[in-house]
């Protein structure tokens, strides 16, 4: 049941686009390992490509660019696509990589997937680009 708001804060009610994204957030967050790793990279690279890119009338979103990398990275390490279910690891053939782009009226997350034997994603520089709201599929 709703409080109703007082002097030092407002209330939000969790429902719509909203509630659904938090209902799922909390149901993924509640059925995972609970672990954070950080890392430090430098992106000089990252905006060579961009700029070379941008020069060739093909811009690119910095958003593109690291799910492409992200792709990569599964491609080459496939035990990070797996996940526990109850005693068993399930590590998954296909990759299936989406990531939350926040609107004034919630969150969109379009997905981007690769078929079953595909070895590597497509260089982020080919396709629509998020930027451009579509999402790419790899």
């Amino acid at each position: 049941m709703s409080q109703p708001p007082t002097a030092d804060h407002r209330v939000i009610a969790r429902k719509g686009m909203r509630g659904k994204i938090a209902r799922r957030m909390h149901k993924s967050l509640a059925g995972m390992a609970q672990l954070t790793l950080e890392a430090a990279a430098a992106g000089d690279a990252v905006v060579r490509l961009r700029e070379r890119n941008a020069h060739q009338g093909r811009p690119l979103a910095y958003d593109d660019i690291l799910i492409a990398a992200v792709a990569r990275t599964l491609c080459q390490h496939l035990r990070l696509n797996g996940v526990l279910v109850d005693q068993e690891i399930r590590l998954y053939r296909e990759i299936h990589i989406s990531l939350a782009i926040a609107l004034s009226e919630g969150l969109v997350a379009p997905a981007c997937s690769m078929p079953t034997g595909s070895t590597s994603p497509p260089s982020p520089t080919g396709g629509p680009t998020s930027s451009g709201g579509r999402a790419r599929a790899c």
